[in-house]
């Protein structure tokens, strides 16, 4: 990888266990904060005062002019008068805070990084304490939550489930407000606003969607949202039910369609479209043929609820939950490829140091499960990490598979670049080796191919943090240059 990360990565280890504490001592439950860092920022661990502790309601800030309230208060709980100060490593702009402990990051700079905020008592300038917090590239995602329910269904009858939120670094169960919304004339439900325990409606014949929301109590705008399905006590009781190619779709005004059908097995009955999203987002669109089209921009996840509603008797209707994804985001949750998302790979852990691409999956640390809509990964910052995995950002494999299709018989060039190792195969045989730890390289073959469907395997591995590339290009017969092989050539 890039050299200047064997420093960073250092900064980086040693900060991975200020991530976690620096959200658990909002509501006093620990007071790690109070002894990490020096008082004016830059000194040793010892210059903290354990009795005065300081917190920042998240580990992450982006870049950019973004703000957090930072807070201070004594080990009995009173909340002390004290001077803010902030700073920096050499070279990097501290961003600024206010006399109320407000911060707001730098406008520009080169993250990540962390600053090292500093409360001192102004009755006792002795006495100080330092809370770390790191920088973030802005599109990184930086703070966020993310809202989980273990079922993706629920019944009617008062049955219950539990969501539960996660901010972005990992850190679990983080002081949120819970609530929920669905479609208009539906009952959503119930939800515990502090535990977040969802409560099903007590009756009901339609199945649909609901939102469920977790607002961050320490600052309201920080949200997250997921969705769940309510189902009558028997299905067969679902009058309409609606249904997507995929769960999930990337913004940019992307295009999918929805399919209603009658529980009798009657197709494309007449209904009406409508899409609903949470309060303050952008929806997208949906036409009276149920072509759905994303948001034209966006740079957060969310869920939208797209219902339909018999024209005959509006009171029958169906829903289902569609997740719109930023256009960055690379990875979308799945279970198996779609007609969006045609590429499915299965995520391995790896252990630290792994110098190749493993050689038996079976034996490796199977994660998770994700999809992908193209090998078009040029080298970037990669610190999200996966679909209900957002910590796992290093040191993973990805074991991917696809059909690709050849429009015309003859010799196809394909180039496969990668950082770090990567290897490709078609129809079973090996064509590419790009493997082993190693900066962005490219690498070519030659492989003559007949008009059709093609199996196609694409092995990749991510050693160290923080950059990535996947990239795999081709050039069809007749092409004059190497073009990214486009979502369509995939099924």
């Amino acid at each position: 990888m890039k050299a200047w990360l064997s420093s960073l990565l250092i900064l980086v280890t040693f900060l991975g266990a200020c991530k976690k504490a620096s959200f658990e001592s909002v509501d006093g439950s620990a007071n790690k904060l109070g002894k990490v860092g020096g008082g004016d920022g830059g000194g040793e661990s010892g210059d903290s005062n354990p009795n005065l502790i300081v917190t920042v309601p998240v580990a992450e800030l982006p870049i950019g002019g973004k703000t957090t309230q930072a807070t201070a208060k004594m080990k009995d709980g009173t909340i002390p008068s004290v001077d803010w100060t902030v700073t920096a490593e050499p070279g990097h702009d501290p961003g600024t805070i206010d006399p109320n402990g407000v911060y707001t990051s730098p406008k520009t700079g080169t993250p990540p990084y962390t600053v090292k905020i500093t409360a001192t008592l102004k009755n006792d300038p002795a006495v100080r304490s330092t809370v770390p917090l790191i920088i973030v590239p802005e599109n990184n995602g930086g703070i966020g939550l993310i809202v989980t329910v273990p079922v993706p269904q629920l019944k009617v009858g008062g049955n219950k489930t539990t969501a539960t939120a996660t901010l972005k670094d990992g850190t679990k169960n983080p002081p949120v407000k819970w609530s929920v919304t669905g479609p208009a004339g539906q009952d959503p439900g119930t939800i515990d606003p502090m535990s977040g325990e969802y409560t099903s409606p007590f009756m009901g014949n339609d199945q649909f969607a609901v939102i469920i929301t977790a607002t961050l109590i320490a600052n309201d705008t920080i949200k997250g949202s997921t969705s769940l399905v309510v189902v009558p006590l028997e299905m067969t009781k679902a009058e309409l039910i609606v249904s997507l190619p995929s769960p999930e779709i990337k913004v940019g005004e992307n295009k999918m369609t929805a399919v209603a059908v009658l529980k009798d097995g009657t197709k494309k009955p007449p209904v009406k479209w409508v899409v609903m999203g949470p309060v303050g987002k952008d929806p997208g669109t949906i036409d009276q043929n149920g072509v759905y089209t994303s948001p034209r921009v966006g740079n957060e996840k969310y869920p939208v609820i797209i219902t339909a509603i018999l024209i005959a008797d509006e009171s029958v209707r169906g829903s289902v939950p569609l997740t719109i994804i930023p256009e960055e985001v690379i990875f979308a949750r799945c279970t198996k490829a779609n007609m969006i998302f045609p590429i499915v790979a299965d995520v391995f852990e790896l252990a630290a140091n792994t110098a190749a691409l493993p050689g038996d999956w079976t034996k490796q640390k199977y994660v998770t499960t994700v999809c992908m809509d193209q090998y078009n990964v040029p080298e970037r910052e990669f610190t999200t990490g996966f679909p209900d995995v957002p910590s796992l950002f290093e040191w993973f494999a990805l074991n991917t598979r696809t059909t690709i299709v050849a429009p015309n018989d003859g010799d196809y060039k394909f180039r496969l670049i990668s950082d770090d190792g990567s290897k490709l195969w078609i129809d079973g045989q090996i064509k590419i080796e790009n493997d082993g730890p190693h900066q962005t390289v490219a690498k070519d073959a030659t492989v003559n191919l007949t008009k059709g469907d093609h199996t196609l395997t694409l092995d990749y591995f991510q050693g160290p943090r923080f950059k990535i590339a996947l990239v795999l290009q081709w050039q069809k017969p007749g092409d004059a240059d190497f073009s990214v092989v486009p979502r369509t050539a995939f099924k």
